[in-house]
Order: C-alpha cells, then structure tokens, then sequence
C-alpha cells in the first residue's frame, strides 16, 4: 500500500460525509441532554451520559446513512402535511413527551424545513424584481419633479 497516494473524491461523497458528521454530533448531544434528564442531578451530563448518547446515535446514524440517496423525507418537497407533524413534535417537545426517535424525527423535520426556506428557488425574486423596478421609476420620477 502506498502511504502518499493521491485520492479525488466525489463532491457528493464529501457532502454526505459532513452531513453525517454533523448528524452525528448532534444526535449525541441530543441524546445525553436526554439521558442527563433522568439523572440525578438533573441537567448534568457525565462522561457516561455521552457514552449512551454515542451508542444511541450510532443507531440513529446507520438509519441516516441507509436513507441517503433514497426517497426519504430530506428528499421530499415541503408541504403543510410536514409542517402540520413538525408543529405536533414541537408541541410534545415543550411538554417534554417526546421519544428518542420523535427527537430524531422533529430535527429531521426542521432541517428540511431549513433547507427549504433556504433554498434559491424559494427566493422571492419575481416578487423583488416588480419592486425594485417600481422603486427605481418612483426614484426617477422624483428626481425629474425636482428638475
């Protein structure tokens, strides 16, 4: 084996790899808050609250890694039925109801929904296109009154 050999790696491979490397180290931290809840004291994370949390989240990581690329809910389009289940997650999270796997569903559920808001092709630009034109014209007209 050569030890300085050169590899190119797929710009896809490279993003799927950050992903589930922050998909990871969130699941962990949301995993010993969890456990740290039903510790005493409460709200104390050990050492082995992170241990749990890790093999918890390496569960929840091989789910993420199998659904990559498939037609899971980070492909799906934003739509009120998401929305409406991200709302009934948020709700139980603040009544402190929530399952492991209703934590992983409602961060899910939120990044899509980020991921949408975020994205280009839901920018308003038809919208500020119409106002910037009217702006400009409103701008010349009251440069030629002042003329």
């Amino acid at each position: 084996m050569v030890q300085n050999q050169a590899f190119q790696v797929q710009s896809e491979a490279e993003e799927a790899l950050a992903r589930w490397n922050a998909f990871f180290a969130d699941q962990v931290v949301l995993q010993a808050k969890a456990l740290s809840k039903e510790s005493t004291p409460s709200g104390f994370i050990t050492l082995d609250h992170y241990r749990q949390a890790a093999m918890i989240a390496v569960e929840a990581l091989a789910t993420e890694v199998h659904n990559t690329g498939s037609s899971d809910r980070r492909q799906q389009v934003w739509n009120s039925e998401l929305n409406s289940r991200r709302f009934e997650l948020i709700d139980g999270e603040i009544q402190g109801t929530l399952s492991i796997a209703e934590q992983i569903e409602l961060e899910t559920l939120t990044n899509l929904m980020r991921k949408h808001v975020d994205a280009e092709e839901n920018l308003p630009f038809e919208g500020a296109s119409v106002l910037h034109k009217y702006l400009t014209e409103l701008e010349l007209d009251s440069t030629d009154e002042k003329q």
